[in-house]
């Protein structure tokens, strides 16, 4: 079985309050810093500048792949083309079974992680990340158009389709809802919990466009042993500083993710 290499602790944010993003961002990473001061954690650093992209999520016109549990995402950068197959689930053995590898010749960078949203819900995600360099070194060029060009990419998608794979093989994919949103990620700031060491903190903006409306605001942190040798003390520091992020100003209740966001079912569990 997989080992849980990582715990991430996300909360959404209200995403008005980032028209003035270096403002927003000092504001920000003061009231992180009082608020894990005030529950025994240091956190050292500012943001710094941002990785910028563009981000789809693919899907067939019915959401197949919603549907079994997946996501498919597209990430594009200045330099490089990223596409990952995600299973989410909050049964750690379904998650952990799915087959995620890549076509052979094609490497991939896998992960398994926990993935804990508010006020405390614990999801299991596995997911499998392909990168090129352009889009001429994809081998579906700047996105599968179909599904089967998304299995050309991952075959444990035929497996995982099953039965509805066999009918919908060349079913067109699309942009889910047609969104792509552009995704600024600004890192930095580090935090030390006690009894495991450094952990990361990461704040996402999404944006209609360069220049458009703000979308969402997500920030997490993220504390990593590839061993899954986490301490009481760590986890109870990690929950203490997660539960004292939700009682700040920016917190955004009732928010949703950014796989409901696209898809426009914030009703459905994550």
């Amino acid at each position: 079985m997989r080992r849980v290499e990582s715990r991430e602790y996300k909360v959404m944010l209200q995403h008005g309050r980032f028209a003035d993003r270096r403002a927003a961002l000092r504001l920000l990473g003061d009231a992180l810093r009082e608020t894990a001061e005030q529950v025994g954690i240091t956190i050292q650093g500012s943001f710094a500048a941002p990785q910028k992209q563009t981000v789809t999520f693919l899907d067939s016109c019915d959401h197949l792949l919603r549907r079994r549990q997946l996501v498919l995402r597209r990430r594009v950068a200045r330099d490089e083309l990223q596409f990952t197959l995600k299973a989410r689930c909050k049964d750690r053995y379904l998650a952990a079974g799915q087959d995620l590898r890549s076509a052979r010749g094609l490497k991939h960078q896998r992960k398994f992680e926990e993935d804990i949203s508010p006020p405390f819900c614990s999801r299991f995600s596995h997911s499998s990340r392909i990168t090129f360099r352009s889009e001429a070194d994809s081998p579906c060029g700047l996105a599968p158009k179909t599904l089967q060009q998304a299995v050309n990419l991952y075959p444990g998608l035929k497996q995982m389709l099953g039965d509805e794979h066999q009918a919908a093989d060349r079913t067109p994919l699309m942009a889910v809802n047609g969104i792509s949103a552009f995704e600024r990620v600004y890192k930095g700031p580090a935090l030390t919990l006690p009894g495991h060491g450094s952990a990361t903190l990461a704040l996402i903006l999404w944006t209609a466009g360069r220049a458009g409306e703000s979308l969402l605001a997500e920030l997490s942190f993220r504390y990593r042993d590839e061993r899954e040798r986490y301490s009481a003390n760590t986890a109870a520091a990690a929950l203490e500083l997660f539960e004292a992020i939700q009682r700040l100003k920016w917190f955004q209740p009732e928010s949703i993710t950014k796989t409901q966001f696209v898809y426009g079912d914030a009703g459905r569990a994550e």
